[in-house]
């Protein structure tokens, strides 16, 4: 969460981080400019924001959050605040708003692309509307021509923008050749696409989406990609859900805890997922294995398991409160 109003003003530099693993909220780094309505969406690990007003103006600015430091991107081709947003085929898509530090409210639309660090035109949409929803699709959903107009009911739709993956950044098991072409009108090109599961540490279903993007009006192809890749003949797979079981009350499985996996060979640390599982596979040669199993406000529990190739390994762990029931 960046920026916003207050009851008396708008425009603020505070960013709020919400963790889903912990439940819980924490500050985020300050955004470079006191604002609200600013148009923002995730790429790759990294949180892109344009536009956005303040009591002194509207803002035209692009920032991004990669790590714990915002740096300045290339600016959006006007100030826009209220429009509706989302990311799309790895971009931020910016349609509607307030422009030209006016009351004008457009239906004009633009694209960020991090790869290139610049932004393409969007074709207008049917509707010049602001404070409006946006969707990956790309959707735009509602909204009003000014303050003291009622809202509208319109929902419309640019087809092409439906690869609503976090990130369109390179999956490192995927390369294509060549990368990029020239082409004249009516021409076409062959792109190689390889598959390598060297960089893979798992074995597994891998899903990605080949983007074949265009510096023209159309929207980018995606393509789909699906790899599985099959372990090795001496590697086993190890799973189980970590519960907890409080004083009173049935057990329950336990999101975001810690699950260390210790051989003579190497160690490995997991985190449960949403409904308390773990997994992994390795070479059952690196038996015999240390299981540790903990979460904060939890007792940890330890155990030692052996693995063998063709039936997975379940070792579920139902962990007790760390301070005694009384």
């Amino acid at each position: 969460m960046i920026g916003g109003c207050s009851a008396s003003a708008c425009g603020s530099k505070d960013v709020e981080v919400y963790d889903p693993a912990t439940d819980s909220w924490s500050a985020g780094p300050s955004y470079p400019e006191s604002t609200s309505w600013l148009a923002c969406g995730g790429i790759d690990a990294t949180v892109v924001c344009a536009g956005g007003t303040n009591d002194s103006g509207a803002s035209a600015s692009t920032f991004a959050l990669d790590g714990g430091t915002w740096s300045p991107r290339a600016d959006l081709p006007t100030d826009d605040w209220g429009a509706a947003s989302s990311v799309a085929n790895g971009q931020l898509l910016v349609s509607g708003g307030v422009i030209n530090g006016s009351s004008v409210v457009t239906n004009q639309g633009w694209a960020f692309d991090p790869a290139s660090g610049s932004w393409t035109a969007l074709p207008n949409s049917n509707n010049s509307f602001y404070r409006l929803g946006g969707a990956c699709g790309f959707y735009k959903i509602g909204g009003s021509v000014s303050q003291s107009s009622p809202a509208h009911a319109e929902a419309e739709v640019l087809p092409g923008y439906d690869s609503c993956a976090e990130g369109a950044a390179d999956v490192p098991w995927l390369s294509e050749s060549p990368v990029e072409v020239d082409l004249a009108p009516g021409a076409s090109s062959t792109v190689t696409v390889t598959m390598d599961s060297a960089t893979l540490t798992q074995p597994g279903e891998y899903d990605a989406t080949l983007l074949a993007t265009a510096d023209t009006p159309y929207p980018a192809v995606a393509v789909p990609v699906a790899f599985t890749v099959k372990p090795p003949p001496t590697w086993a797979k190890i799973q189980g859900t970590v519960s907890g079981k409080p004083c009173t009350g049935n057990a329950a499985p336990i999101a975001g805890a810690t699950v260390e996996i210790d051989s003579w060979a190497a160690s490995y640390t997991l985190t449960t997922d949403k409904d308390g599982r773990y997994a992994l596979w390795l070479d059952r040669r690196n038996n015999p294995l240390t299981l540790i199993a903990a979460k904060d406000g939890w007792a940890p529990q330890t155990r030692t398991v052996r693995v063998t190739v063709g039936t997975p390994l379940t070792s579920d762990f139902t962990l007790k409160p760390a301070k005694a029931c009384g």
